[in-house]
């Protein structure tokens, strides 16, 4: 008994579990989260319906005189943004803004935004609404703007996307209390 109330190095190398930290087990869910985009965008955070997470293409590379494989480097993958389209405040409205601040340079500050790269923040939030995990996406461009599709059979809501190319993205520190 006296072995097992004494730890000994080999169980300090394995992580702690919540329970052992005073936590109790709680997953993050897919629908608790936030999309923050810039404030030229005008898309408020209530009408995003669905977001990727940041994903990692490594790719090896073989030497082939001595035949290692070896990590080489990555591709950040895009990102699609799902959105709901409401009759008003509407997103196709603020989307087709972006889209015409590119060709049209009407809205200058918009257009350095997009041109230069712009920012934004995926957020994940537990029961209460504190945030849990918070990537902040950086450099990012616009690839692809969709409008959605219509189908006379179904009485769904209206929905766009963009696909965004973040240059880089971090995964923030959150301190959880």
């Amino acid at each position: 008994m006296d072995e097992m109330l004494n730890k000994s190095e080999e169980d300090n190398k394995f992580p702690k579990t919540p329970v052992s930290l005073g936590r109790a087990y709680e997953p993050k869910k897919e629908n608790r989260f936030l999309v923050s985009f810039p404030k030229e965008f005008n898309i408020q955070q209530w009408v995003v319906a669905g977001c990727d997470r940041p994903s990692i293409d490594i790719i090896e590379n073989l030497d082939e005189d001595s035949g290692i494989t070896s990590i080489g480097d990555y591709i950040i993958n895009p990102i699609t943004v799902t959105f709901h389209d409401p009759t008003y405040p509407s997103t196709t409205e603020s989307l087709m803004e972006i889209f015409r601040s590119l060709y049209e340079r009407d809205n200058i500050e918009l257009y350095d935004l997009l041109l230069n790269g712009f920012d934004f923040i995926i957020e994940l939030i537990n029961p209460t609404g504190a945030v849990v995990e918070r990537w902040l996406l950086t450099g990012c461009k616009i690839s692809n703007i969709d409008f959605g599709t219509l189908n006379i059979s179904s009485d769904g809501g209206v929905r766009c996307y963009i696909t965004i190319k973040p240059k880089h993205f971090e995964l923030l520190n959150i301190i959880n209390n």
